[in-house]
């Protein structure tokens, strides 16, 4: 009979036990109302989602920045429209490709551990950034070849572009690593 009521007691003991902590935390001043269990973090994967999502952003954010560096390695002038516009369907196969998978691993993470909160947003606004930059290349070498845009101006500002994605690119990856050391 005993082994019928013993994962009850057990949840029951540790309900009791929580809310000892808890209690004896409010007496010293502590307001934390927000506890994960070891053993709910492996239950429910928690660091395996996160280095899932390491790994796709990872490899999202490769594929963009070969795909960027490929276009600027080719030079400013002279790039056909056909080109470009084979880039931007590249780069937007990459968007689309992904955003579902990656969605649902931000939700499940945020379901496990809404700690991580904070963290999610940040890289949501920076891969928004990072793919607004990315467009902006290919935006600009467009404007080159239409003649809108000087070839100083073209070259100032696509460095710049560069700059900012690479910096985007490592916060975006610091963060991810964060959230990855947190759920350890």
């Amino acid at each position: 009979n005993f082994e019928k009521i013993y994962k009850k007691l057990a949840l029951e003991s540790l309900k009791y036990s929580m809310q000892l902590i808890m209690d004896n935390l409010n007496l010293l001043g502590v307001k934390h109302d927000n506890f994960v269990y070891e053993s709910n973090l492996i239950k429910k994967e928690i660091v395996t989602k996160a280095r899932k999502l390491l790994a796709q952003y990872s490899e999202k954010i490769t594929l963009q920045k070969n795909i960027v560096n490929g276009l600027i390695s080719l030079g400013g002038e002279n790039i056909q429209q056909e080109h470009l516009i084979n880039v931007k369907s590249k780069l937007t196969s990459i968007k689309t490709r992904d955003a579902n998978a990656l969605g649902q691993l931000k939700r499940e993470i945020l379901d496990l551990d809404n700690m991580q909160k904070e963290k999610i947003n940040k890289i949501n606004q920076l891969e928004q950034s990072l793919e607004r930059d990315t467009f902006q290349i290919t935006k600009s070498y467009e404007q080159l070849n239409q003649g809108n845009i000087n070839k100083n101006e073209f070259e100032r500002k696509v460095s710049q572009l560069e700059k900012d994605i690479d910096k985007r690119i490592n916060e975006m990856l610091s963060l991810l690593n964060q959230i990855l050391d947190n759920v350890r």
